[in-house]
């Protein structure tokens, strides 16, 4: 490949590196804004619901150490310690019935981690294409080590991935690797579609 053919591949994926990382970043970010609001919303009017009618959380409470095996004293004991402390307190009743965290992941931090994961595995692909350039195009092949190099990427992340999912690891990289690979494919389809219909214009 040319060297000026793979500078033009360089600076289009950089900007689409860019363009996507951004995007995805800030709608994670706004995702966990919208959470955060909820929960918000929610500890506001369980806090409501504790100053006017106290007896009724109290009541909540008490059915959820019962379930925890509570018994006699020790639960009326659990009661009285969890209802003495009002933040302690609506954070068991927001915790334990409506499943929300009261310390909610923080929007921001979620969002650059995703636009940072995305330009990190993002770049990958480009990797061969930078060396092409600095080469002066004496990489033969290009585009098949970037497939290559880009396969075993998804491998890897899928593999990363079973550490955290019931799954064995060669398991989770060979799907991985199979989505990935689907999706470079239907993305490489469009392309050929459209510069088909470019090339007859």
């Amino acid at each position: 490949m040319a060297p000026t053919s793979a500078g033009i591949i360089v600076v289009l994926g950089v900007a689409n590196l860019l363009a996507d990382g951004f995007s995805m970043g800030v709608g994670v970010f706004l995702g966990g804004r919208a959470e955060d609001q909820e929960v918000d919303r929610l500890r506001s009017m369980i806090e409501s619901h504790v100053e006017v009618f106290p007896e009724g959380d109290r009541e909540a409470i008490r059915q959820i150490y019962a379930a925890r095996g509570f018994q006699g004293e020790d639960l009326e004991a659990a009661v009285r310690t969890v209802t003495s402390d009002r933040d302690r307190w609506v954070s068991e009743i927001l915790n334990e019935l409506h499943g929300v965290a009261s310390v909610p992941a923080s929007a921001v931090r979620a969002g650059l981690v995703t636009f940072l994961a995305f330009l990190t595995v993002g770049t990958i692909p480009l990797i061969i294409f930078v060396a092409d350039v600095a080469l002066d195009g004496d990489i033969a092949a290009p585009f098949f080590w970037t497939a290559l190099l880009t396969g075993v990427a998804f491998f890897l992340i899928g593999a990363i991935k079973s550490r955290f999912v019931a799954g064995h690891w060669w398991f989770e990289g060979l799907e991985t690797l199979v989505i990935g690979g689907i999706a470079a494919l239907l993305a490489y389809g469009v392309g050929v579609a459209l510069r088909g219909i470019v090339d007859s214009v």
